[in-house]
């Protein structure tokens, strides 16, 4: 009797290892990818926060940005966001 519950808990924890193993197999192989993803998606929100706040004059005073960084700024921000598409539709 000891002999057959010894043998159900060995197989019942194998199984668990198993499944143990194969979630973070699959964790770890996204995980380069899900960071990547979230990189660039905050990448993109603080640059598009760091350029609706510093293109006004309320907030900024005499430091806010001249219309010529301003669309340096937007050319910048539309680049960030074409490359985090990319990558988006890439992976």
């Amino acid at each position: 009797m000891e002999t057959i519950q010894l043998m159900c808990t060995r197989l019942g924890l194998n199984i668990i290892n198993i499944a143990a193993l194969t979630v973070s197999w699959l964790f770890w192989s996204s995980y380069r990818t899900i960071a990547r993803l979230f990189k660039w998606l905050t990448l993109v929100l603080l640059a598009l926060i760091i350029l609706l706040l510093t293109r006004d004059r309320k907030v900024m005073g005499n430091a806010a940005n001249s219309p010529l960084l301003n669309g340096l700024g937007w050319i910048a921000f539309v680049s960030m966001v074409a490359a985090a598409l990319g990558l988006l539709i890439a992976s």
